[in-house]
Parts: structure tokens; C-alpha cells; sequence
């Protein structure tokens, strides 16, 4: 009588354990814990070049920074940026 018992709660411990094991494998990508991350991303758009300026440079990167917020990530932009501002931002 007493074994049957230690079987039974050995059942249900196996089972529990399973399921929490289930639960760390596959649920694990769902939890807002695991969901945060650091994404960061830097976006430089220059045109205004002194020799042959560009047409669309600063409209691609304003492109690319609004489809990277929409990412999630927090996006530092610079437009016509000389090297030490790129050097800054970087």
C-alpha cells in the first residue's frame, strides 16, 4: 500500500517535471523577459558631397530608420554627417 503511494506521487513528479521542462524548451521565446533585447542601430544618410552630390541617400535612410523603429530598435540617424559626427555617433 505504501509503494503504490510513493509510485503514484513518483508519477505525478515526472509528469510535473516534464511539464516544466515543456515550459522552459518551448514557451521560453514567448516570455517578455526573453523578449527584451538591446537593439540598436545606427543609420547615416549623406548627400551633400562637394563634388557629384547624391539624389536619394537621405531618403533612404530616413526609409531605413522608420522600418527599423517599426523593428523594434532604437535608431540613431545622421544626415550629411562629416567624419567627426560619424565618429561621434558611431
Amino acid at each position: 500500500m505504501c509503494m503504490d503511494r510513493y509510485i503514484m506521487t513518483s508519477s505525478k513528479l515526472i509528469r510535473r517535471m516534464f511539464l516544466i521542462i515543456f515550459l522552459i524548451i518551448f514557451m521560453a521565446p514567448f516570455d517578455p523577459l526573453y523578449a527584451i533585447e538591446k537593439r540598436v542601430a545606427l543609420v547615416i544618410g549623406n548627400a551633400n558631397y562637394r563634388t557629384d552630390p547624391l539624389l536619394n541617400p537621405i531618403n533612404d535612410a530616413n526609409d531605413m530608420h522608420n522600418a527599423l523603429i517599426k523593428c523594434g530598435f532604437k535608431v540613431f540617424k545622421a544626415i550629411d554627417a562629416d567624419r567627426a559626427r560619424m565618429r561621434r555617433e558611431i
